[in-house]
Protein backbone atom coordinates (compact mmCIF):
# COMPACT_ATOMS: atom_id res chain seq x y z
CA UNK A 1 0.00 0.00 0.00
CA UNK A 2 3.19 2.53 1.22
CA UNK A 3 4.76 1.29 -1.70
CA UNK A 4 1.79 2.01 -4.69
CA UNK A 5 0.95 5.45 -2.41
CA UNK A 6 4.70 6.80 -3.09
CA UNK A 7 4.50 5.70 -6.97
CA UNK A 8 1.83 7.79 -7.17
CA UNK A 9 2.85 11.11 -5.33
CA UNK A 10 5.88 10.79 -7.74
CA UNK A 11 3.93 10.39 -11.17
CA UNK A 12 2.33 13.03 -9.73
CA UNK A 13 4.87 15.40 -9.30
CA UNK A 14 6.58 14.51 -12.31
CA UNK A 15 3.37 15.35 -14.40
CA UNK A 16 3.72 18.71 -12.41
CA UNK A 17 6.85 19.17 -13.80
CA UNK A 18 6.84 18.23 -17.74
CA UNK A 19 3.14 20.04 -17.56
CA UNK A 20 2.79 21.71 -21.12
CA UNK A 21 3.18 25.93 -20.98
CA UNK A 22 -0.72 27.03 -21.22
CA UNK A 23 -0.18 29.88 -24.21
CA UNK A 24 -2.51 31.96 -26.26
CA UNK A 25 -2.04 34.88 -28.62
CA UNK A 26 -3.82 38.35 -28.20
CA UNK A 27 -3.98 40.30 -31.23
CA UNK A 28 -3.00 44.19 -30.51
CA UNK A 29 -4.82 46.89 -31.85
CA UNK A 30 -2.03 47.34 -34.43
CA UNK A 31 -2.45 43.95 -35.57
CA UNK A 32 0.29 42.29 -34.26
CA UNK A 33 -0.33 38.88 -32.53
CA UNK A 34 1.72 38.21 -28.93
CA UNK A 35 1.97 35.15 -27.48
CA UNK A 36 1.22 34.54 -23.60
CA UNK A 37 2.52 32.14 -21.90
CA UNK A 38 0.68 31.43 -18.52
CA UNK A 39 -0.61 34.76 -18.50
CA UNK A 40 3.22 36.51 -19.21
CA UNK A 41 5.21 37.37 -22.50
CA UNK A 42 9.04 36.71 -22.03
CA UNK A 43 11.11 39.32 -20.67
CA UNK A 44 12.72 40.12 -24.19
CA UNK A 45 9.99 40.72 -26.14
CA UNK A 46 8.28 42.52 -23.11
CA UNK A 47 11.37 45.20 -24.42
CA UNK A 48 10.82 44.42 -28.16
CA UNK A 49 7.31 45.60 -27.74
CA UNK A 50 7.80 48.69 -25.31
CA UNK A 51 10.45 49.80 -27.60
CA UNK A 52 7.40 49.47 -30.43
CA UNK A 53 4.92 51.54 -28.22
CA UNK A 54 7.65 54.36 -27.78
CA UNK A 55 7.67 54.44 -31.54
CA UNK A 56 4.08 54.70 -31.87
CA UNK A 57 4.06 57.77 -29.36
CA UNK A 58 6.54 59.64 -31.30
CA UNK A 59 4.63 58.91 -34.54
CA UNK A 60 1.31 60.57 -32.77
CA UNK A 61 -0.41 57.03 -33.02
CA UNK A 62 -1.48 57.31 -29.24
CA UNK A 63 -3.93 54.98 -29.23
CA UNK A 64 -1.57 52.08 -30.25
CA UNK A 65 0.80 53.71 -28.03
CA UNK A 66 -1.78 53.18 -24.82
CA UNK A 67 -2.64 49.75 -26.47
CA UNK A 68 0.60 48.33 -25.83
CA UNK A 69 1.11 49.65 -22.68
CA UNK A 70 -1.67 48.39 -21.19
CA UNK A 71 -0.86 45.14 -22.78
CA UNK A 72 2.72 45.05 -20.99
CA UNK A 73 1.20 46.61 -17.83
CA UNK A 74 -1.12 43.30 -17.45
CA UNK A 75 1.34 41.12 -19.08
CA UNK A 76 4.92 41.94 -18.43
CA UNK A 77 6.84 41.67 -15.66
CA UNK A 78 10.31 43.69 -13.97
CA UNK A 79 10.93 47.22 -15.01
CA UNK A 80 8.81 46.85 -18.07
CA UNK A 81 5.97 47.76 -16.02
CA UNK A 82 6.98 50.89 -14.71
CA UNK A 83 8.16 51.85 -18.34
CA UNK A 84 4.84 51.28 -19.71
CA UNK A 85 3.10 53.26 -16.41
CA UNK A 86 5.45 56.55 -17.46
CA UNK A 87 4.41 55.93 -21.06
CA UNK A 88 0.96 55.34 -20.49
CA UNK A 89 1.01 59.00 -18.06
CA UNK A 90 2.83 60.70 -20.89
CA UNK A 91 -0.04 59.61 -23.80
CA UNK A 92 -2.35 61.44 -21.90
CA UNK A 93 -0.52 64.41 -21.52
CA UNK A 94 0.15 64.71 -24.54
CA UNK A 95 -3.69 63.66 -25.56
CA UNK A 96 -4.54 66.50 -24.05
CA UNK A 97 -2.06 69.47 -25.23
CA UNK A 98 -4.00 69.99 -28.45
CA UNK A 99 -5.60 73.34 -28.90
CA UNK A 100 -8.46 75.23 -30.35
CA UNK A 101 -8.15 78.76 -30.93
CA UNK A 102 -11.19 80.80 -31.43
CA UNK A 103 -11.86 84.31 -33.26
CA UNK A 104 -12.29 86.34 -30.47
CA UNK A 105 -9.00 84.92 -28.73
CA UNK A 106 -9.96 82.35 -26.67
CA UNK A 107 -7.84 78.70 -26.47
CA UNK A 108 -9.68 75.80 -25.25
CA UNK A 109 -6.76 73.08 -24.55
CA UNK A 110 -7.18 68.89 -24.09
CA UNK A 111 -8.44 66.12 -26.22
CA UNK A 112 -9.79 66.76 -29.45
CA UNK A 113 -12.34 64.51 -31.61
CA UNK A 114 -13.79 65.69 -34.85
CA UNK A 115 -15.42 63.65 -38.05
CA UNK A 116 -13.13 64.65 -40.54
CA UNK A 117 -13.31 63.67 -44.42
CA UNK A 118 -10.91 65.02 -46.70
CA UNK A 119 -13.66 66.92 -49.27
CA UNK A 120 -14.55 68.58 -46.14
CA UNK A 121 -11.67 70.58 -45.51
CA UNK A 122 -11.64 71.44 -49.57
CA UNK A 123 -8.84 68.46 -50.42
CA UNK A 124 -8.93 65.73 -53.07
CA UNK A 125 -11.18 62.56 -52.11
CA UNK A 126 -13.26 61.92 -49.24
CA UNK A 127 -11.38 59.47 -46.87
CA UNK A 128 -11.64 59.84 -43.88
CA UNK A 129 -9.08 62.08 -41.34
CA UNK A 130 -7.98 60.55 -37.93
CA UNK A 131 -7.25 63.32 -35.31
CA UNK A 132 -4.12 61.91 -34.95
CA UNK A 133 -2.79 62.99 -38.57
CA UNK A 134 -3.51 66.40 -38.45
CA UNK A 135 -0.93 68.65 -37.38
CA UNK A 136 -2.31 72.18 -37.88
CA UNK A 137 -5.26 73.66 -39.53
CA UNK A 138 -5.13 77.73 -40.07
CA UNK A 139 -8.38 79.58 -41.38
CA UNK A 140 -9.10 82.77 -42.46
CA UNK A 141 -12.53 84.29 -42.91
CA UNK A 142 -13.39 85.68 -46.26
CA UNK A 143 -16.05 86.87 -48.46
CA UNK A 144 -16.26 85.04 -52.14
CA UNK A 145 -18.57 86.56 -54.60
CA UNK A 146 -20.53 84.65 -56.69
CA UNK A 147 -21.09 86.11 -60.37
CA UNK A 148 -24.36 84.51 -60.85
CA UNK A 149 -26.09 86.30 -57.67
CA UNK A 150 -23.78 89.50 -57.85
CA UNK A 151 -23.50 88.44 -54.23
CA UNK A 152 -20.68 87.73 -51.40
CA UNK A 153 -21.01 84.96 -48.93
CA UNK A 154 -18.73 83.39 -46.59
CA UNK A 155 -15.68 81.56 -47.94
CA UNK A 156 -12.80 79.87 -45.25
CA UNK A 157 -9.66 79.62 -46.66
CA UNK A 158 -7.55 77.14 -44.71
CA UNK A 159 -3.90 76.08 -44.55
CA UNK A 160 -3.73 72.22 -43.58
CA UNK A 161 -0.81 70.55 -42.63
CA UNK A 162 -1.04 66.59 -42.03
CA UNK A 163 0.93 63.77 -40.98
CA UNK A 164 3.47 62.80 -44.03
CA UNK A 165 2.04 65.18 -46.33
CA UNK A 166 3.22 68.94 -47.57
CA UNK A 167 1.57 72.06 -46.65
CA UNK A 168 -1.68 72.56 -48.95
CA UNK A 169 -4.14 75.76 -49.27
CA UNK A 170 -7.84 74.52 -49.90
CA UNK A 171 -10.96 76.66 -49.60
CA UNK A 172 -14.14 75.30 -47.91
CA UNK A 173 -17.72 76.01 -47.77
CA UNK A 174 -19.58 74.92 -45.33
CA UNK A 175 -19.19 73.48 -41.16
CA UNK A 176 -17.22 71.18 -39.59
CA UNK A 177 -17.68 70.33 -36.09
CA UNK A 178 -15.20 69.89 -33.32
CA UNK A 179 -15.07 68.68 -29.96
CA UNK A 180 -12.56 69.86 -27.33
CA UNK A 181 -12.63 66.91 -24.03
CA UNK A 182 -10.89 69.49 -21.07
CA UNK A 183 -8.89 67.51 -18.18
CA UNK A 184 -11.83 68.30 -15.83
CA UNK A 185 -14.05 65.94 -18.23
CA UNK A 186 -16.08 69.29 -19.66
CA UNK A 187 -16.83 68.88 -23.28
CA UNK A 188 -17.24 71.33 -25.74
CA UNK A 189 -18.55 71.58 -29.22
CA UNK A 190 -16.89 74.23 -31.99
CA UNK A 191 -17.36 74.84 -34.90
CA UNK A 192 -14.52 75.17 -38.24
CA UNK A 193 -16.12 77.20 -41.15
CA UNK A 194 -19.52 78.65 -41.81
CA UNK A 195 -23.00 77.91 -43.45
CA UNK A 196 -23.72 78.95 -46.82
CA UNK A 197 -25.50 82.41 -46.17
CA UNK A 198 -25.62 86.23 -48.05
CA UNK A 199 -23.11 88.79 -46.73
CA UNK A 200 -24.70 91.92 -46.05
CA UNK A 201 -23.66 95.14 -45.40
CA UNK A 202 -21.09 97.73 -46.33
CA UNK A 203 -18.09 96.49 -44.08
CA UNK A 204 -17.74 92.93 -45.01
CA UNK A 205 -14.58 92.88 -42.90
CA UNK A 206 -16.45 93.76 -40.07
CA UNK A 207 -18.86 91.24 -40.50
CA UNK A 208 -16.42 88.05 -41.64
CA UNK A 209 -14.95 89.05 -37.81
CA UNK A 210 -18.29 89.43 -35.99
CA UNK A 211 -19.00 85.79 -38.37
CA UNK A 212 -15.74 84.27 -37.26
CA UNK A 213 -15.94 85.57 -33.47
CA UNK A 214 -16.92 82.26 -32.14
CA UNK A 215 -15.57 80.43 -34.70
CA UNK A 216 -12.28 78.13 -35.23
CA UNK A 217 -9.65 80.01 -36.41
CA UNK A 218 -6.52 77.60 -35.82
CA UNK A 219 -6.32 73.84 -34.49
CA UNK A 220 -3.09 72.18 -33.23
CA UNK A 221 -3.08 68.27 -32.45
CA UNK A 222 -0.39 67.00 -29.89
CA UNK A 223 2.09 70.50 -29.89
CA UNK A 224 4.14 68.97 -26.83
CA UNK A 225 4.90 66.23 -29.34
CA UNK A 226 5.26 67.99 -32.35
CA UNK A 227 6.35 71.18 -31.33
CA UNK A 228 8.03 70.85 -27.71
CA UNK A 229 10.05 73.95 -26.68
Amino acid sequence: MGLCCSTFLTCLLLACQTAPLLGEKIRLKSGKEVEVLNGQIPEKSAHALYAEAQEFFQRGRLDLARDYCQFLIKNATGEVISLAKQTQEEVTEVEYSSRIHLGNGKILTGKVFANLRRHLLGLERKEEIPIWEVEEIDAEYQAGYSQVSKTFYPTIILEIKLEGEQLQTTRMIGEVEFMVEEKDGSVTPLILGSPYKLLKGENLSQTLQELSQDRIIKVVIYPSLRFPQ
